[in-house]
Parts: structure tokens; C-alpha cells; sequence
């Protein structure tokens, strides 16, 4: 990398060879927003004016009301969390009243939970394309994200492969990502 130019990119700290074999640079973010989604639209050359928008502090009551509405069941959670504490947290309750557990993190978001035994993956994959139909205008996250999980109890969850293949991103832009 230092032959191809790495040390002519200022700040990095790596010898600047005499010649170099190849070109160098180094890219400056300009879009709204620093999440993977973002970021990962910036370098395919897709600048985001405005920022997708983050629940630091929890989704909003009346869009959690709208989601529970639509897909004719309560949820758990609906707050900022670590995906496997929120399933230590929460695994047990949702297994008992089968509410699929909602939450959040640093990125934008709306990411659903449910244990395979209790909603299959097929039922969690419709109720993330709700959500995905639903996440517009000021609530459009980045991501909607199936977490299907499996296990006995706390300690004991485990998610499963299924959620690689279930992330729904914004309207009007690709529908899958893998």
C-alpha cells in the first residue's frame, strides 16, 4: 500500500515513498447523517441531505401506537438497546405473551425481534415490511431489521441465520441488502 501511495495521504503517518505506483487520495464525508447506510450510499457516490433520523431516546408513542395497530399486536421494548441484552431482557416476557420485542440503536434503526417457535420468521418478515411501509416522510430509518432468535431462557438465546438475509431498506431504493 505505501508502493501505491498511502504515505502521500497526509495524516496517516506512513513513509512517502519517492515514486509511487498508483493514485492515492482521501475521501471527505459529505452527506447528513454517519450511519452504515449513509456511508455505505456516500461511496457508491448517493449524498443524503438530510440525516435518517436516530430514536436515542425511544420510538415516538404515536408511531409505536400506528405500528401495534397494524400489525394487531402489542410490542415489547421500543427503546435504544444491545441486541443480544434486549433479548436477556426481554426474551422471556415476549415467549410468554408472544409481543415481538422493538428496538433501536446508534444507526437509524427500527429493528423487531421474535423467537422462531413463537412467530415463525416468515410472520416476522411481514410484520418488518409493515414497519418498512410505515417508516416515511420524518420517520423513514435507514433500516428495518427482522432479529429472529431461538433458545430456552435467559442466557440461553441465540439469534438465528435468518436475520442476514431480512433488512428492508427505505422506499423507493433497493429492496434488499444481504
Amino acid at each position: 500500500m505505501e508502493k501505491m501511495g498511502l504515505g502521500r495521504i497526509e495524516g496517516l503517518g506512513y513513509p512517502v515513498p519517492e515514486k509511487t505506483a498508483g493514485a492515492f487520495g482521501r475521501a471527505i464525508e459529505v452527506s447528513a447523517g454517519k450511519d452504515t447506510t449513509t456511508g455505505h450510499w456516500e461511496m457508491m457516490g448517493l449524498k443524503l441531505d438530510k440525516a435518517f433520523p436516530t430514536y436515542p431516546n425511544g420510538f415516538p408513542k404515536d408511531v409505536m401506537d400506528e405500528f401495534e395497530r397494524r400489525i394487531g399486536r402489542k410490542t415489547l421494548g421500543k427503546y435504544p438497546a444491545s441486541g443480544t441484552a434486549i433479548l436477556d431482557e426481554l426474551g422471556e416476557e415476549h415467549m410468554r405473551t408472544g409481543c415481538p420485542i422493538v428496538y433501536t440503536s446508534g444507526d437509524s434503526v427500527f429493528q423487531i425481534a421474535c423467537h422462531e417457535d413463537v412467530i415463525p420468521v416468515e410472520e416476522l418478515y411481514r410484520i418488518c415490511r409493515i414497519a418498512r411501509e410505515m417508516l416515511v416522510g420524518d420517520h423513514a430509518v435507514g433500516r428495518v431489521i427482522a432479529r429472529p432468535f431461538t433458545g430456552t431462557g435467559k442466557g440461553h438465546f441465540t439469534r438465528t441465520p435468518a436475520a442476514g438475509i431480512s433488512r428492508w431498506n427505505p422506499p423507493g431504493k433497493h429492496c434488499w441488502t444481504y
